[in-house]
């Protein structure tokens, strides 16, 4: 395979995942793109609710930095912290209904931006692209389960 073929791709997954992460970022108004991620968790929970620890499990991060997050979204007034009982389950998250109002407003502002690319790019165009997009995660992700399983590039 040519290498400078090998390095475009990296470029690109560099740029599009690290680089523009910054830029993305400034689409979101007074929360962090993380903060999203957890209130968009909570609304798709068919309990209403979810654990610190699933959302850590979920978002690969420790308990620590999930519960600062979660912090953070409950002095915005977007989610309530609480637990059952004595707390032995662990603690859990619910939308308040000024977080679920911020959620929609924020994904209708994200629908909007989405709906002007794809106008722009094509939606038959986009439909393939996502349909490749998919194809190409499942290859690097079988990819990186293998590098893992063989010490990471120890070939």
């Amino acid at each position: 395979m040519e290498k400078e073929f090998v390095n475009m791709f990296s470029d690109f997954i560099y740029e599009q995942y690290f680089l523009n992460s910054g830029r993305f970022q400034k689409a979101f108004e007074k929360i962090d793109l993380e903060e999203f991620i957890i209130l968009k968790c909570v609304s798709k929970s068919k309990n209403e609710k979810v654990y610190i620890k699933e959302l850590a499990k979920f978002l690969r991060l420790s308990n620590t930095n999930i519960s600062k997050l979660v912090g953070q979204l409950r002095d915005k007034g977007f989610v309530k912290w609480t637990h059952d009982g004595n707390g032995d389950e662990g603690t859990y998250v619910t939308l308040t209904e000024d977080g679920l109002r911020f959620l929609l407003d924020q994904e209708n502002r994200n629908a909007n931006y989405y709906e002007k690319v794809i106008d722009k790019f094509g939606m038959k165009r986009m439909g393939k692209l996502i349909a490749m997009l998919k194809d190409l995660d499942g290859i690097m992700k079988k990819e990186m389960e293998e590098e893992l399983q063989d010490g990471m590039g120890t070939n």
